[in-house]
């Protein structure tokens, strides 16, 4: 499955994470059930849901790799190693 993620804010300003990926109904219902709706919202425009970066653990529960991500993408714009 495709997925890919990006670093944005939710439609109140909250910081978190865009994700993107083909339907599946599975996905989406592990996505509702481990993230509280306050936490989330989906983009019908867009076809992508905001999730809160608090819920980072969640993500990667869903998205295997998804941290690892992160950290990586962290590097890239503070120069950590």
């Amino acid at each position: 499955m495709s997925f890919q993620w990006q670093k944005g804010g939710s439609s109140k300003g909250q910081p978190g994470y865009f994700l993107t990926f083909g339907y599946d109904t599975e996905i989406i219902r592990k996505l509702k059930a481990t993230i509280p709706a306050y936490l989330r919202e989906w983009d019908d425009n867009k076809k992508r849901w905001w999730v809160d970066e608090r819920c980072e653990r969640f993500i990667n529960d869903i998205f295997p790799g998804f941290l690892e991500g992160v950290i990586a993408q962290q590097c890239l714009f503070w120069g950590g190693k």
